[in-house]
């Protein structure tokens, strides 16, 4: 009865434990496949039943449940409560216009940053100057040269105002309960504000697009220029695993 209650909530099967022979394991698992067709609210119920006096807690007191207990000692199908995203913060819709401004090949500024990038030893200087002075009062930027933020909801993943540990796909876990970083205990997690930033969008599936590592020989380069003569990593789409993304 064990083995279908289990197999019923969605586990692979039990463990048998405390057999001395093996004449008896075969026994109880010739016993599971005669009863393998049963349903499993059935099992449950004569479970429940046996003798009349085992003590059945499912669900122990004190416990942390993300569903509440239901009136059949299972957990109930519906959550306590649900996330509350209207405190999230929107991306930047300034850096998002410029970038479908300047750096997409349709945007009206295409041309001229791609003209720009093009030329002389002063152009580029002027470029890079342009590009510091904008993202590095809003982002924090370091110039690296090989820029993410328009897959990373306009937040630059840098350590210095980003992501400590320089992660490019996705958190490393580190986080306290108040989704504080473990690094710089003083500032929230960077992917932490990067996710709710993308929840908020309803651009998550961008996150699961793969970043390449950066190209180390384009630090303190404008990435703006190699954006535009195509230097800057592509990411790779891997695909949204089935049941990956939250619930909207």
């Amino acid at each position: 009865l064990a083995d279908i209650l289990v197999r019923g909530l969605g586990y692979r099967g039990v463990d048998l434990a405390g057999l001395s022979n093996l004449e008896d394991g075969l026994a109880i698992l010739e016993m599971v496949r005669e009863m393998e067709g049963q349903d499993w609210r059935e099992s449950y119920a004569e479970y429940l039943d046996a003798d009349g006096e085992r003590d059945m807690v499912l669900a122990p007191k004190g416990g942390f449940y993300l569903f509440p207990e239901g009136k059949d000692g299972l957990l109930s199908d519906g959550p306590f409560q649900k996330g509350d995203r209207s405190t999230y913060a929107a991306s930047s819709r300034t850096m998002a216009w410029l970038h479908r401004t300047f750096f997409e090949p349709d945007g009206v500024g295409y041309d001229l940053v791609a003209w720009a990038a093009n030329g002389s030893k002063k152009k580029e200087k002027a470029v890079a100057y342009l590009e510091q002075a904008i993202k590095g009062p809003m982002l924090g930027c370091e110039m690296c040269g090989d820029c993410r933020i328009a897959d990373l909801q306009y937040l630059c993943p840098e350590p210095d105002h980003g992501c400590a540990k320089r992660q490019l796909n996705g958190p490393c876990g580190g986080t306290d309960e108040n989704g504080m970083c473990e690094v710089h205990p003083e500032r929230l997690c960077y992917w932490g504000e990067v996710i709710q930033r993308a929840l908020r969008a309803g651009q998550m599936e961008d996150l699961y697009r793969f970043q390449i590592p950066k190209d180390a020989s384009l630090l303190r380069t404008s990435s703006w220029r190699n954006e535009v003569l195509g230097l800057c990593q592509e990411p790779l789409d891997l695909g949204c695993p089935e049941g990956a993304l939250p619930p909207v």
